[in-house]
């Protein structure tokens, strides 16, 4: 089910029997474009360009946004030439089913307390995938995960991840990306 059009809301889909839905933006706490929520978990999300904006919306930043809090992504297409910051949406809708061989999706969570970006999907001291929309230095919460971790560094668009250093886990980890955001 897709947002009612005319008076409806994002809580008449949440309440509605169907098993996904696409909401709109909705309130401030809800955000679907810029800061989606990973609070509700009833129905599987389907963060669809249309109903947020239509051929108006859709570029990396979202995605991944979408991605981290554990959204599913439906990018509207035009059958106009596009403008290139949409190529970027589809960049990077392959770049995550390159990701998807990589991780175990079905046990990361979105777990934005764990980094100050705050988009991060994680598996508690297993697996962390964290995505930075702006330039500069970030932090991830590793002290409740033992053991090394690879750090491996995307543009979250295309092309295979770059390795980067190896780190321990039992603190919280500061990191300086080799390069500008938007990256993975």
């Amino acid at each position: 089910m897709t947002y009612p059009y005319q008076g409806g809301s994002n809580q008449t889909l949440f309440d509605s029997p169907a098993d996904w839905v696409s909401p709109i933006a909705g309130r401030p706490d809800e955000a679907y474009i810029d800061n989606p929520s990973p609070a509700y978990r009833r129905k599987v999300i389907v963060n669809d360009a249309d109903p947020l904006g239509g051929h108006t919306l859709g570029d990396r930043p979202w995605v991944w946004k979408s991605f981290c809090r554990s959204l599913n992504v439906l990018f509207m297409e035009t059958l106009d030439p596009s403008p290139t910051w949409q190529d970027s949406a589809r960049q990077t809708m392959g770049q995550e089913c390159v990701l998807f061989t990589r991780l175990d999706l079905t046990s990361l969570m979105p777990h934005g307390e764990l980094t100050s970006t705050p988009y991060c999907l994680a598996r508690s001291g297993g697996e962390y995938l964290v995505f930075q929309p702006c330039d500069g230095s970030f932090t991830l919460d590793l002290s409740g995960a033992s053991g090394q971790f690879t750090v491996l560094w995307s543009d979250g668009a295309v092309g295979d991840p770059m390795a980067g250093e190896t780190i321990t886990g039992g603190e919280v980890c500061n990191f300086t990306p080799p390069f500008k955001a938007p990256l993975v």
